[in-house]
């Protein structure tokens, strides 16, 4: 079985950051909800060692007072536009923990009835960007003017 250095099988691991994200995401509602706090778009580009880095997850994980996270994938060119509540509509102002993961799944197809072994998952990028706390990033939104934010990783 394929573990995580701390020991966690992929699927359960992949699993927990999932949910992770739907948490610091949340559910978006319908429309403009009175109570919503406000948003300002955010884009940017993800770099390792000067490359582009495409189909990347980039998320903004909360880190003074905001209720919540912003998350993003990046395209071909490695840009990345973050949504809180809808696609695109950005992240509520504020400083933030940045993350930026990018996994290959292997294997696992599961189109003989469930036979096959499960898949397995393949960092493409450093772990430690994996995590708020290690991946040595933070960004602030500002609620005034241009938010075109650039993450430059190394390997």
């Amino acid at each position: 079985m394929n573990t995580t250095p701390n020991g966690l099988s992929s699927r359960l691991f992949c699993g927990l950051s999932l949910l992770a994200v739907v948490i610091l995401v949340g559910c978006g509602g319908g429309g403009d909800a009175p109570d919503r706090p406000d948003t300002v778009p955010v884009t940017g580009t993800v770099l390792l060692d000067g490359t582009p880095v495409a189909d990347a997850t980039v998320t903004f994980v909360p880190n003074s007072g905001q209720e919540r996270g912003a998350v993003g994938k990046t395209d071909a060119n490695g840009q990345y536009t973050l949504m809180t509540f809808e696609p695109g509509d950005g992240a509520i102002p504020g400083m933030f923990l940045v993350t930026v993961e990018k996994v290959e799944v292997i294997g696992g197809d599961q189109s003989d009835n469930g036979l096959a072994p499960p898949p397995e998952y393949k960092d493409q990028l450093p772990t430690r960007y994996k995590n708020p706390n290690s991946s040595g990033i933070s960004r602030e939104v500002a609620k005034d003017g241009e938010n075109t934010l650039k993450l430059e990783l190394t390997k």
